[in-house]
């Protein structure tokens, strides 16, 4: 009955015996492949939906290569988790993953400074993020918090180049890269930052790709008219 159900929506006069036939002995995963390529779907797109206090909905498309590993991933943890659950699967997964890109991080920095050092040591780090609640911790001139926590990058209060050092904890701060971008070019200077990023391109496709999202970034912390007002006073003086 759920192979026919499947089935039902895509049966013509036309090609309702190659169907019929076609189905004959499969499972409901193999008709659902016979019938994704008879009337492919459109892949929607990612959607997170809330339920209630506690639980939510996740949809997403994914390719045949991830759903190998994902049977893949589901054999493994068999003994763990017999049910097979996604909600399961995925959270062992994405938390061996955060504890790895952990431990790699604290494996790749030192954990102390010998000299002054732009390197922050992973004891300020902790501090930091958990000082800043893992979210940016830029405040914009009207008193509006940004709070993202998305693309989240280390910045000094006072550059390192200016003499800001990098193990102490008040001189460090969690932005995103949007914030980080609009301080740095509120420091230094937009010619500055322009020549930095045409210096470190390769070519001139990579130029004016990272000159452009570097202008986006500007213009979306909302900075990017005031720095260009404020150089061109400057200039006039």
């Amino acid at each position: 009955m759920t192979v026919l159900m499947k089935l039902a929506p895509h049966i013509k006069q036309s090609n309702v015996q190659q169907l019929l036939e076609s189905a004959i002995g499969k499972s409901v995963r193999e008709v659902e492949r016979m019938i994704g390529g008879i009337a492919p779907e459109t892949p929607k797109p990612d959607q997170i939906k809330t339920l209630d206090t506690e639980l939510i909905s996740i949809h997403f498309t994914a390719s045949r290569d991830f759903e190998t590993l994902l049977n893949k991933a589901k054999a493994k943890l068999s003994h763990k988790f017999p049910e097979g659950k996604l909600k399961d699967i995925f959270t062992e997964a994405l938390s061996t993953l955060l504890e790895e890109k952990s431990k790699s991080k604290r494996s790749g920095l030192p954990q102390k400074l010998e000299k002054h050092s732009r390197y922050i040591p992973v004891a300020v780090k902790e501090e930091v993020w958990e000082r800043d609640e893992a979210r940016c911790s830029y405040v914009s001139p009207d008193g509006r918090a940004c709070n993202s926590t998305h693309f989240l990058e280390w910045d000094h209060e006072l550059p390192f180049c200016l003499g800001g050092r990098s193990d102490d904890v008040e001189n460090i701060r969690l932005r995103c890269r949007t914030h980080n971008r609009l301080l740095a070019t509120q420091t230094f200077g937009l010619d500055y930052i322009e020549k930095k990023i045409r210096e470190s391109a390769k070519d001139p496709w990579t130029r004016d790709l990272r000159m452009n999202r570097f202008h986006l970034d500007i213009w979306a912390g909302g900075g990017l008219s005031r720095i260009k007002e404020r150089e061109r006073a400057q200039s006039r003086h």
